[in-house]
């Protein structure tokens, strides 16, 4: 199974952005200031289940890993 999670945008972004990807009780389970060069995140360390994954904390996406 998938252990990345792909970012990719349709507008250009700053030269970086916060992401925090949230667990489905609202557990902090990952912190990353990323440049927008960087397109994968390693979520092997996540056990399976919904995550939020907010960006620049406006954009909410919601993954399911598994």
């Amino acid at each position: 199974f998938e252990n990345h999670l792909n970012i990719s945008f349709n507008q250009k972004m700053n030269s970086s952005y916060s992401l925090k990807i949230y667990n489905s009780i609202g557990k902090l389970v990952l912190s990353e200031n990323l440049s927008n060069q960087q397109k994968e995140i390693d979520l092997s360390n996540l056990d399976d289940g919904f995550y939020y994954v907010h960006i620049n904390n406006s954009r909410i996406y919601k993954v399911i890993k598994k």
